[in-house]
């Protein structure tokens, strides 16, 4: 599994663990070792779970506010957020969405680096290039709702050898799931590949409804990636080119579609990039319309949801 991800990501270096999150506190905690800055800048919208990593390894979290155009990052309102206290920039892929200016990055930043988090974006491009490969690291997540999903998982890559030996340094020393856990991951996986049938899906709603994610995380487990899972990655990933095209084709469907409604703000997808939606994201400039069609949407058998209400 290791060996078709680095394949996949075009990289040097590919290290597996438990989660998306463990990924970034590794990174994190090998930055650390390089450097004593520390502030981690990072988009004001993104995933809360990203702030665990910084506050566990007493880092200090700057925002930096989004853009309206794509909902990454803002590059213009980047430059007062960065200072010689900045160890490192975070830029998340949010959506699937990928933006031009990634590949300039470290160029107007040459003293900083760069992590690109991909978790919600695995196989998204820019001309032609995946995501991952503009940083100085990249992490990805295998969670539930992921482009390629082993209910839990993430890794890291990296082409820089320096940075790749002390994250190794930190891999072994991961502890790993005990046959009841291992026992349990079965389970769920079982259970997600039944829940993403549609058929399923709607008859177990009620069921299935009771174990989305709705509260914030306090803290995350350090734990190494099972091999079960990575059995079940590397099934998912012989058919990742196909279900990427359904993807990016669904998007941009959607975008083509719904384009000129006025109480609304779709993504703008840049030239020669191509985003793999893990969602698609609207915005209501009004929180009636928003409220009255999310109403017409479920009525129709359309499940909407809310992304991050406290991010």
């Amino acid at each position: 599994f290791k060996e078709a991800l680095r394949e996949f990501f075009q990289s040097e270096y590919l290290f597996l663990c438990s989660s998306g999150t463990t990924s970034f506190y590794l990174i994190l905690k090998a930055l650390k070792e390089i450097s004593d800055k520390k502030e981690v800048v990072l988009p004001a919208y993104t995933a809360p779970k990203l702030i665990l990593a910084i506050y566990k390894l007493k880092l200090k979290p700057i925002l930096c506010d989004i853009s309206l155009d794509d909902f990454n990052l803002d590059i213009n309102l980047l430059r007062p957020c960065v200072s010689n206290k900045t160890l490192c920039i975070v830029y998340v892929y949010i959506f699937g969405i990928v933006c031009r200016n990634i590949i300039d990055l470290k160029l107007f930043f040459p003293n900083t680096f760069i992590i690109e988090d991909c978790a919600q974006a695995m196989g998204s491009k820019v001309e032609g290039v995946p995501v991952g490969k503009f940083g100085h690291l990249g992490f990805t997540s295998f969670n539930r709702g992921k482009n390629l999903s082993t209910y839990g998982g993430g890794c890291i890559i990296t082409d820089n050898k320096d940075f790749a030996k002390e994250i190794e340094k930190e891999i072994g020393n991961l502890q790993d799931d005990n046959l009841f856990l291992k026992l349990s991951t079965l389970l769920k996986l079982l259970s997600l590949s039944l829940a993403t049938k549609p058929y399923f899906y709607g008859l177990l709603y009620p069921l299935i409804s009771s174990f989305k994610e709705r509260e914030l995380f306090k803290d995350s487990e350090i734990k190494k990636y099972t091999d079960l899972q990575a059995s079940v990655g590397l099934f998912i990933l012989a058919r990742i080119t196909e279900f990427n095209k359904i993807r990016y084709y669904n998007g941009m469907k959607l975008i083509e579609g719904l384009r000129g409604i006025e109480e609304i703000i779709l993504p703008k997808i840049s030239q020669n990039t191509q985003p793999l939606f893990s969602r698609f994201p609207i915005v209501f400039k009004d929180l009636k319309a928003r409220h009255k069609v999310e109403k017409k949407l479920w009525r129709a058998g359309i499940e909407t949801s809310r992304m991050y209400l406290k991010p």
